[in-house]
């Protein structure tokens, strides 16, 4: 088709003029090849063909003189074309045979535009020319010639034997298009077929994954896992190799559900590098030195060695206790502190836009910023050695403040030589920054009291504003989990038979074992500091908002709580005392009442614990029990808990969207990269 002005073998084109012209000689017709002169307007094109031989046709006598030479070329062209009718005649009949004996191929539909051997176009005007007899039609090849307006186009083919009657016009289009319908029923026939198995393949496969989720179901849930209380469920010692005690899970159907899902895929499909939470939990009852149970909390996810939300206790008179930096996290003393004040909802709404702007202000946001103060690398050693007793020094603490926090804001074995050259630069420049990810600073209003006398106790009523603020180490107690994690890598996994090399841990009587805990008690001091110099810019903020003394608004400390520690405590286990090292991923310290770690004005009530929750859904703030130093090691959870990951969030929801959502619920946020808030919305939390 790309060709279709391309004139066939031996063919010329006689151009005669519609009415004869007196001045030139009419013998002098010129003569040019076929594909040199298209059909001009007012001129009649005629085909003929060169030929050896004479026709047997003779030119009539009445014939114009002026037409002789070129009848007599005529005649001969005619004697040629009639010899290879005869042939294409022989030719298109062994075609037809073929035909009926062969279903036509895919080829044939895919070439249907081409023209058929011999074909030709009979182009005769609309209304007779009375100037031109009617017998010289022009006979020109079929694919030169488009069709033009008054004219009317027929298809012929050649033949060995000429007719009196005019050609059939339409015989060999409908043969065509009967020989196309055949091929596209064979095609439709085909891929119905092909259609029907692949059904019937998805089918098979859609059972087979049913079944094989279904024996997943059963196995976890009959052979692993048994319901021994409300909320608690037992993972046997056979889940995974290893064990050294059960795991307990403490989660309603909703969120077993979920973690069970985790591991009916990992077993189903392969788990592709992702190792379930619960799987997570029996591998670290594995590790050397374990007492009691592994425990999983009702907000446990996937994390690193250890899962988020799972809590250890390793039994310090073991000859083989160990301590893991995967059981801690790299966020070392991630934490909530809390903040009270005298204000009311009310007197806050007519402003709050400008009180969120100025709090965005005064508070470092994001990846790699610097944080509200400078510190020399002297000044570090001192926070990493003296936690918050150096801000009070400073008066940025203030005194009570020391007191309402974990270790009072001091964990003294803490050994600023241990931590690295690399982890301290990279801390150096972030004391009082908030950071990414799931940190936060947050204006909340007490909407709801269930116990009015703890609530009293911790100054907390109905309706006034209070602020929580979420963050941890930043990149020094990034840097410090990371370089313990590479020094034991080398060894723990083949000397403890760990199942996964995430648990990296080494003995807690070591030298490294030392080491660790020291520089993380020193991260967890950075940390303290961190949240302190926040809570100041907090202070400051609201001061200058309202034009009052930051004590004369009452922003006291309710407390400060850690998520991500490993610490020393006595535990009751199996009825008798022990000491153990309890790692905390992800998991709340909640001590019971009089315990000598609760503070002395919480000790009637028991030691605070603040739930985060996720961006546009309630906190709670609760208090520890007996129930709790019985069951998981004095612990509980820490937050909303993870259910898709930051790259599944981003992936299924907008960052507009949930910037819209938050709006509609009047809640203002203030954000580093809007792109990014769609990592917190609400519906990636369990």
């Amino acid at each position: 088709m790309a060709k279709k002005k391309v004139a066939k073998p031996y063919a010329s084109v006689v151009v005669r003029a519609a009415k004869p012209d007196p001045r030139p000689p009419a013998e002098k017709e010129a003569i040019i090849p076929a594909e040199a002169t298209p059909p001009q307007e007012g001129v009649v094109v005629e085909e003929v063909h060169s030929s050896s031989s004479s026709s047997s046709s003779s030119s009539s006598s009445q014939d114009p003189p002026v037409v002789s030479e070129a009848a007599e070329e005529l005649e001969e062209e005619k004697a040629v074309m009639k010899t290879k009718d005869r042939k294409a005649a022989k030719k298109k009949k062994k075609m037809k045979e073929r035909k009926t004996s062969k279903t036509p191929s895919n080829e044939t539909m895919a070439k249907k535009k081409v023209a058929k051997p011999y074909a030709s176009v009979v182009v005769r005007a609309a209304k007779p020319d009375p100037c031109l007899p009617a017998e010289k039609e022009s006979i020109i090849p079929a694919e030169a010639t488009p069709p033009q307006e008054g004219v009317v186009v027929e298809e012929v083919h050649s033949s060995s034997s000429s007719s009196s009657q005019d050609p059939p016009v339409v015989s060999e289009a409908a043969e065509e298009l009967e020989e196309e319908k055949a091929v596209m029923k064979t095609k439709d026939r085909k891929a119905a077929k092909k259609k029907k198995k692949m059904k019937e393949r998805i089918a098979v496969a859609r059972h087979q994954k049913e079944d094989r989720v279904a024996k997943a179901q059963q196995m976890v849930g009959d052979q692993f896992l048994e319901k021994i209380g409300i909320c608690r469920y037992k993972i046997k010692m056979d889940f995974v190799p290893n064990m050294k005690v059960e795991g307990c899970v403490y989660a309603n159907e909703k969120l077993l559900a979920v973690l069970m899902e985790e591991v009916i895929s990992a077993q189903v499909e392969g788990n592709g590098g992702f190792m379930p939470a619960l799987t997570q939990i029996g591998n670290v009852a594995g590790l050397p030195g374990i007492v009691g149970k592994s425990v999983a909390l009702p907000d446990a996810h996937s994390g690193y060695g250890f899962a988020i939300g799972n809590v250890a206790a390793i039994d310090m008179s073991h000859p083989n206790a160990v301590v893991s930096p995967g059981g801690v996290g790299f966020d070392i003393n991630c934490g909530v502190r809390l903040l009270r004040s005298n204000i009311t909802e009310e007197q806050i709404a007519p402003g709050i836009e400008h009180l969120a702007e100025k709090l965005f202000q005064a508070i470092p946001v994001g990846v790699g910023t610097r944080g509200a103060i400078h510190l020399t690398f002297d000044d570090l050693d001192q926070v990493l050695n003296r936690g918050m007793d150096w801000l009070l020094e400073k008066g940025i603490s203030w005194p009570e403040d020391l007191e309402l926090c974990e270790e009072n804001g001091n964990m003294k074995n803490a050994d600023s030589t241990v931590v690295s050259k690399r982890a301290k630069s990279r801390g150096l420049e972030q004391a009082g920054s908030l950071g990414s990810g799931n940190h936060y600073a947050e204006i909340q209003v007490v909407d709801e009291v269930f116990d009015e006398e703890a609530a009293a106790t911790m100054g907390l009523r109905k309706g006034i504003v209070v602020i929580m603020i979420h963050s941890g180490s930043r990149g020094l107690g990034h840097q410090v989990c990371t370089d313990f994690l590479e020094a034991m890598q080398r060894n723990s996994a083949k000397e403890f038979g760990l199942n996964d090399r995430q648990l990296s841990c080494c003995r807690i009587d070591t030298d490294l074992g030392r080491c660790y805990l020291r520089a993380m008690a020193a991260a967890a001091n950075f940390a303290w500091v961190n949240r302190s110099v926040m809570a100041h810019c907090v202070r400051t903020a609201f001061s200058e908002f309202f034009g009052q003394s930051a004590r004369d608004l009452e922003l006291f400390q309710v407390y400060d709580v850690s998520h991500n520690i490993a610490k020393i405590e006595k535990h009751i286990v199996d009825g008798e005392e022990k000491t153990v090292l309890v790692h905390r991923k992800g998991a709340t310290r909640a001590f019971a009442p009089h315990h000598p770690s609760v503070p002395e004005k919480y000790q009637q009530i028991g030691q605070p614990v603040l739930i985060g929750g996720s961006m546009g859904t309630s906190s709670y703030v609760l208090v520890g029990t007996d129930t709790a130093m019985a069951e998981t090691f004095g612990s509980t959870c820490h937050g909303a808990g993870r259910s898709l990951s930051r790259s599944e969030a981003k992936r299924s929801l907008s960052a507009k969207t949930v910037l819209k959502n938050l709006a509609s619920q009047g809640i203002i946020v203030k954000v580093s990269s809007p792109e990014l808030i769609a990592e917190e919305a609400s519906e990636a939390y369990k």
